[in-house]
């Protein structure tokens, strides 16, 4: 075996621009880990030219014969890096299906001889991130870059390169996932042409403690997904903080929660535009509280503070059905009113099974609970 392997060590007829040749003979002569150096540099790469994905083809072609070589059969480790190299590459390509494979071999390998918080894990698991962000499907990418940046805080220092990295990451993947639940269009989320508040730059953002939870309307919030990317029901103030940040440029109906009220609205008033003039429902049993302090919030003053939650979405249809129709006109995209009273029929229809299951899951003794809690902390 010769002792070095360089340019000059392959045919004649390579050419020197082939971005995988190096690597190829590497690993044709067994220097594994030199080839592995070299692969990743390549694998850097932000895009490929025609000629290179050639070179993927030869690449994975050589890994292959890498693999079905005898001196490999003893050393898991190899085995394991070529898989991993196999995986990028299919990443690269967007074989997505090869990806996942590869890299589970090579996990299935690392598992029987490594410790489960090994640095390499943590490394396999950012690539297998990204792969999934390379395919679009954000929230296993979330997955495996958290599972990732777990291992590495286990080892590295909070300030190490690779936690900065991994950090930056997560936090993308995480604006990125709330960026969609809150009706952002994206390429693999086509506008529906009949959701009437996505074509007039609306968002609706429910605040229901109970409403909000993922468990709770399932089949509602799917339905209302058919008929609208522009509504988010969320259960916590921190998931409206989450959501205000990516919906500052929409025209912002909001229904919240009483006793929610006071930590949200400042919120609402100091993100959204005052020109985007932000709509505020208050929904409350025990409004005496807040009468006071809500007569002084303009975005409030515009929706209104209702102890039926009836009255409340009758308010919020008309409201719609107003705003609709005015932008329909200004824009010159004017929908035929029976569309606009349809669309917001099962709108308002929705709402209200919502509203049913709520009170099917909370006992009125519960109810009176919340409301008296919320009295006693808005006047603290």
């Amino acid at each position: 075996m010769p002792t070095d392997v360089t340019k000059e060590t392959a045919p004649a007829t390579q050419k020197q621009d082939d971005c995988f040749a190096v690597g190829d003979w590497l690993y044709v002569e067994c220097k594994y880990e030199k080839a592995r150096e070299h692969f990743q540099n390549v694998l850097k790469r932000p895009s490929l030219s025609a000629s290179e994905s050639g070179d993927y083809v030869q690449a994975i072609k050589y890994h292959h014969e890498a693999l079905d070589a005898g001196c490999l059969t003893s050393n898991p480790t190899v085995m394991s890096t070529i898989y991993k190299n196999l995986a990028n590459i299919h990443t690269n390509t967007k074989e997505f299906k090869l990806s996942r494979e590869n890299f589970q071999k090579a996990l299935e390998i690392d598992r029987q001889r490594l410790r489960k918080d090994h640095l390499q894990f943590g490394q396999t698991y950012a690539n297998m991130g990204k792969m999934y962000q390379a395919e679009g499907n954000y929230k296993e990418a979330l997955a495996y870059f958290e599972k990732a940046r777990e291992i590495w805080l286990k080892t590295l220092a909070p300030t190490h390169v690779y936690i900065e990295k991994i950090e930056k990451i997560v936090g993308k993947m995480k604006s990125k996932l709330v960026q969609m639940d809150a009706g952002a269009q994206t390429p693999e989320q086509p506008m529906n042409h009949f959701d009437i508040l996505a074509r007039n730059n609306v968002m609706i953002i429910w605040l229901d403690e109970y409403i909000g939870r993922d468990e709770n309307c399932r089949e509602l919030k799917e339905e209302f997904r058919q008929i609208t990317n522009s509504l988010k029901m969320v259960d916590s103030v921190e998931s409206c903080r989450q959501c205000l940040e990516h919906v500052k440029d929409r025209k912002l109906f909001f229904i919240i929660q009483g006793k929610y009220a006071k930590q949200v609205v400042p919120e609402i008033v100091q993100i959204i535009p005052p020109s985007m003039k932000p709509v505020v429902y208050i929904f409350c049993f025990n409004m005496t509280y807040l009468m006071e302090w809500a007569q002084e919030q303009e975005c409030i003053m515009e929706g209104g503070m209702f102890d039926h939650e009836k009255d409340l979405l009758l308010r919020l249809t008309n409201d719609l059905n107003n705003y609709v129709k005015q932008k329909s006109v200004e824009y010159a995209n004017y929908l035929q009113p029976e569309l606009i009273s349809k669309f917001l029929a099962e709108l308002k229809q929705m709402f209200e099974g919502c509203c049913k299951v709520k009170d099917a899951l909370t006992s009125p003794d519960q109810t009176d609970h919340d409301a008296n809690q919320a009295t006693t902390i808005m006047a603290q």
